[in-house]
């Protein structure tokens, strides 16, 4: 939608495949970006400032992880601590990540 309306639009994703194919579906550009690392997230946002103005940052990255936290097995079937911190890690801190590179940008 901001491609149509004629904003300049990096796309930013694991997917290398996905995401070149909708940058140039779109007329953007992409960058592989993984949310939990900073300097994957300032990569980004110093190709969207090479492209113009900053003006807006759409967050979208997400996972979630359906489990029960306790099973009926005891601890071998309690939920996997590991998965619950990469929710968290993904959902959290990488959505609070972006806006730290953002911040710093001049208007």
């Amino acid at each position: 939608m901001l491609a149509a309306l004629g904003a300049k639009v990096v796309i930013a994703d694991l997917q290398e495949d996905k995401g070149n194919e909708l940058a140039n579906e779109i007329g953007g550009a992409f960058c592989k970006v993984d949310v939990t690392n900073t300097d994957d997230i300032i990569n980004a946002v110093e190709m969207a400032k090479s492209m113009g103005p900053l003006r807006v940052l759409v967050n979208s990255a997400g996972i979630g992880w359906a489990q029960r936290t306790v099973g009926r097995g005891g601890y071998d079937t309690a939920a996997n601590l590991d998965a619950f911190k990469k929710v968290l890690l993904i959902n959290l801190t990488g959505t609070f990540g972006a806006f730290g590179p953002v911040q710093s940008v001049e208007y």
